[in-house]
């Protein structure tokens, strides 16, 4: 019996080592070296199961020595392996046998299936990836390509296939090669996430502006990759370029058109005034305004009959246009105002508060008091 348990062992060990191939030959040995006794053993028809991901049970039956089964289930249940034993007689050396037989069979059946899961769940991922919009690349260590979805070969006009196993100096001239260079280097010394604004080149050869996101993938066996994706920004960049030349012109009007303009929210509080705006109240900059309303300057009865009109102008959206208004002031100086009035809206046509301009007649007015009053003083009194 010894001589035999030594041979077997022997054999369990070596068939073990090419394991899964010579998995057929390791369940011989095993049902073989408990067919001297009444063990049976309930695992030929699980296993192809079990190697293709479906299953993760080996049923051993006819162990009943509870000794044995402590040692089955604490050194598989962590693997997520488990043993169920039925009743049945089984001897030391058998006993020492199986004992090896799980401590090595199902350390290595353990590991395969963990490795065909984590194969398996790349393989999902990679076909996710090869399908999603925005272009994905993987590189080695080397900092070659080993994996492009159809987005990244579309993006520069290439198959897929053409990529594998080359570098960036291969695909791109060296200016922008360099560049992608810096950054693997960076991504894999650091370990961290690198995003940067890079220039690359399209199908057609013209430059296009990307967000370059890179980071660190281990795979099964602990092998270092770089995954990264690209996002074409050059169209929002072109629309942040001509909203900035819009932008300009505004700020230019706002500085310095001598009429005052002004925005105001639902409270009619100023959101937003130009230079002449806050220069009438006083104040050097526009920003001073904000926050404030009419009744920060004005007496109780303009901003009464201000307030009045913005609100039928928010609830009908119509303006109101070129409106004299006399501007009383807290202190008692008035001025006169040719004021239009609108609707302020957002992007989605709701009103969100009004906008208007005001230009000051004060002294158009009083050139039209004084002539109204020397037309007074030439008409004959009647005697």
């Amino acid at each position: 019996m010894p001589d035999k348990l030594h041979f077997l062992i022997e054999n369990m060990h070596e068939s073990c080592r090419d394991f899964p191939e010579n998995l057929d030959k390791c369940l011989t040995l095993l049902k073989d070296s408990i067919a001297i006794s009444s063990a049976r053993i309930v695992l030929y028809d699980q296993y192809k199961t079990i190697l293709n991901g479906n299953a993760q049970k080996i049923e051993i039956g006819s162990l009943d020595d509870n000794e044995l089964h402590e040692v089955a289930i604490k050194e598989v249940e962590k693997l997520g392996v488990f043993y169920f034993t039925k009743s049945g007689k089984i001897n030391k050396y058998e006993q020492k046998l199986i004992e090896l037989w799980v401590r090595t069979l199902g350390l290595h059946l353990s590991g395969f299936i963990n490795q065909r899961i984590f194969e398996s769940q790349n393989e999902r991922l990679f076909n996710i990836l090869s399908n999603i919009p925005t272009p994905v690349f993987v590189k080695n260590s080397d900092c070659r390509f080993v994996f492009v979805n159809e987005a990244f070969a579309s993006f520069l006009g290439k198959k897929s296939e053409y990529f594998f196993n080359k570098t960036d100096s291969d695909i791109s001239p060296a200016k922008y090669a360099r560049i992608y260079a810096i950054t693997d280097l960076e991504v894999l010394n650091s370990r961290k996430t690198n995003v940067t604004e890079e220039i690359v080149l399209d199908a057609a050869g013209n430059e296009r502006t990307a967000i370059i996101t890179k980071k660190i993938f281990k795979d099964f066996n602990n092998e270092v990759f770089i995954i990264g994706t690209i996002l074409d920004k050059t169209e929002q960049k072109q629309i942040e370029k001509e909203l900035s030349a819009e932008k300009e012109i505004f700020n230019a009007l706002m500085d310095h058109f001598p009429d005052r303009i002004f925005f105001k929210d639902k409270d009619s509080r100023f959101i937003r005034v130009n230079k002449a705006k806050a220069l009438s109240h006083g104040l050097e900059e526009p920003e001073q305004l904000k926050g404030l309303s009419d009744r920060d300057f004005f007496d109780e009865s303009h901003c009464n009959n201000s307030f009045a009109d913005e609100i039928f102008i928010m609830e009908t959206k119509k303006p109101i246009v070129n409106t004299e208004e006399k501007l009383v002031m807290k202190n008692g100086n008035f001025k006169w105002s040719l004021t239009t009035k609108l609707p302020f809206k957002n992007m989605e046509g709701d009103v969100i508060g009004t906008f208007g301009i005001a230009r000051d007649i004060t002294e158009i007015k009083k050139i039209q008091e004084n002539e109204k009053n020397q037309k007074g003083r030439s008409l004959p009194s009647s005697s």
